[in-house]
């Protein structure tokens, strides 16, 4: 299991058969798992960027190293890190050119309201489509702006964060927790509406902002906003990265899905996240119990 993927535009899960090179997606909405657990860990590859900057996925067979990934994925990351969320502080000359041909791209500017109430601000490469806030598991998002490249949205993001104080990050936990009890649609519209005007308005003070960006301040809604699908949800009780398991995924937000349990009234909320990496054997294996409480909420 090599981790959920939304490059497709829509929720998938990467797998790899054993013994076999290459990986596939596999769509994970409607899709039925019966497996075990094994205590087998693999690295889940990474991505990199071509040289016309369009990404994609490195295949990796080697043992993990001290982190989640082997020590050459680790290394791919942490310069994918390095290039990306400090190009605008090192500057046009000391970016890869790898990088450079994606950040010479336009780029957009959100503001994304999560179910728990958190807000964030990031950012996206291209003028359209609304992937980047599927896979964050966004709610509820505005595009502030359109900025000429991705150097200048990221002087942009950085700003919304020192002058506005509105994060750049919003925790797994907090994601999750809110997928279980999520605040009320309209007033997270409220403040992700307010929030983009604010930005709105520091942008167009300054200059150089005002001078290089374009202002949209379009919506952008979780199609699972106020569906039955993600609503009375119960967080699955048993870790996914161990046990047997069985269930069908009737939906995804992020990495985050509902799963349906053959027997069981209850529809549950897990993280697909902490699958990647493990090492499954697909079966007939008779699924662990679940003990629910939702009776006590």
């Amino acid at each position: 299991m090599l981790g959920v993927t939304w490059s497709g535009g829509s929720a998938g899960l990467r797998v790899r058969d054993q013994d076999q090179p290459a990986s596939r997606v596999v769509p994970l909405k409607g899709s039925s798992w019966r497996f075990r657990a094994t205590a087998q860990r693999v690295c889940p590859g990474t991505t990199k960027f071509a040289d016309d900057g369009t990404r994609s996925f490195i295949e990796c067979q080697n043992p993990v190293g001290q982190s989640a990934r082997c020590d050459r994925c680790s290394t791919i990351d942490t310069v994918f890190a390095a290039n990306m969320h400090r190009a605008h502080k090192l500057g046009r000359a000391y970016v890869d050119r790898r990088f450079a041909a994606h950040l010479d791209q336009p780029h957009r500017l959100y503001v994304a309201g999560f179910a728990d109430g958190s807000i964030k601000v990031g950012t996206t490469a291209g003028a359209s489509g609304g992937v980047r806030l599927a896979e964050q598991g966004a709610w509820i998002a505005r595009y502030a702006l359109v900025a000429d490249d991705g150097y200048v949205v990221r002087d942009v993001e950085d700003a919304v964060t020192d002058v506005l104080g509105v994060s750049q990050q919003v925790s797994s936990t907090r994601k999750l927790a809110g997928l279980l009890s999520p605040v009320a649609t309209e007033a997270l519209e409220a403040r992700v509406a307010g929030t983009t005007q604010r930005v709105l308005q520091m942008v167009d003070a300054n200059a150089d902002f005002a001078a290089a960006t374009t202002p949209l301040d379009l919506a952008w809604r979780f199609e699972g906003v106020g569906s039955d699908t993600w609503s009375g949800l119960v967080a699955y009780p048993n870790r996914l990265d161990t046990g047997n398991h069985a269930f069908e995924v009737a939906d995804m937000c992020g990495r985050f899905a509902v799963l349906a349990r053959e027997g069981v009234l209850d529809r549950f909320v897990a993280d697909l996240g902490t699958l990647e990496g493990c090492v499954i054997d697909l079966g007939d294996h008779d699924p662990d119990p679940v003990e629910v409480q939702a009776s006590l909420f």
